[in-house]
């Protein structure tokens, strides 16, 4: 069934257009042609198998390259302005000498339409990151070597054969980044050199057909920037910087912080009785004296 699918595109692309017209003339010394700046797209044939185009300059105001646009001619090289934003389908560059496709910077371009390189002798190609869509067919019968997809590419499919049944006959297709999160179609990379096409998957970056990083999709959601807010603090929460209100003193508390300057006891009872007998006032002196004595101790 696929064979029968790409030899009805191939014959397609052989009989509807027999004539080989130029839509602009090129310089009959170097083949070059450059596009007028009233142009907004390159229509559908308007270079098909123009046999002395070798190279072209599109201007920035180009918004679609149309179907078999420039199919069979002998540009080698080609830089696609940032202004195109689709690639047609239908064989736009296919079956013409094309060796290197370069996009300029900041490149607009969202979709490689079907067949659009079919057969070209491209090696490596850099797939700008604002494409979403390369079509089925895209690449079939190219000898890529390499595909490099820009960081952050907003790819959402690759078609079905883009990569696929006999893609590349006799190709080299080893290393490539694929961007996760793809849809990519069946037998997308079918025939490849790779010994196990399984490789060939969403997030996977390929280098000689090895698996070197495998980026999944996105960040897992557990995973947060900050920490967790169940995280200890580097200082216990029973720390204070002040000492705990139960602490002792250095000092007992019995102890007066200002110890008076006189010192003014009583005499005891039993000394104030004696004060009676003949000795009551001596007695009640030295009472007084050894009270004195007592505190003295106390507080020195």
């Amino acid at each position: 069934m696929y064979l029968a699918t790409a030899a009805a595109i191939l014959l397609l692309a052989n009989a509807a257009y027999v004539h080989s017209e130029c839509a602009v003339t090129p310089d009959p010394t170097t083949g070059a042609i450059i596009i007028p700046t009233d142009w907004t797209e390159i229509g559908a044939n308007a270079f098909y198998k123009c046999a002395t185009i070798k190279s072209v300059v599109i201007p920035t105001n180009i918004i679609f390259i149309r179907a078999y646009a420039f199919s069979y001619t002998k540009i080698t090289k080609i830089e696609i302005p940032r202004s195109v934003q689709i690639i047609d389908d239908s064989f736009a560059f296919a079956f013409s000498q094309l060796e290197e496709v370069f996009f300029q910077s900041e490149s607009q371009l969202h979709t490689i339409g079907q067949a659009a390189f079919w057969g070209t002798k491209i090696t490596k190609i850099e797939i700008p990151r604002s494409v979403k869509i390369i079509d089925s067919y895209a690449f079939y019968k190219s000898p890529l070597e390499e595909v490099v997809f820009e960081n952050d590419s907003q790819l959402d499919k690759i078609g079905a054969k883009a990569f696929g049944v006999n893609a590349f006959e006799n190709n080299q297709l080893r290393t490539i980044n694929i961007p996760a999160g793809v849809a990519v179609g069946h037998n997308a990379f079918k025939d490849t050199p790779c010994p196990d096409n399984t490789i060939f998957r969403p997030g996977a970056i390929i280098v000689n057909c090895t698996i070197v990083t495998h980026e999944p999709s996105s960040v897992p959601s557990e995973i947060s920037s900050s920490p967790p807010t169940h995280a200890p603090s580097s200082v216990p929460s029973e720390v204070t910087n002040s000492p705990p209100t139960h602490a002792q003193s250095s000092m007992p508390s019995w102890i007066p912080s200002n110890p008076p300057s006189v010192i003014s006891v009583k005499c005891s009872t039993k000394a104030k009785k004696s004060k009676k007998l003949k000795k009551g006032k001596k007695a009640c002196k030295k009472d007084k004296a050894k009270k004195i004595t007592d505190l003295k101790g106390q507080t020195g």
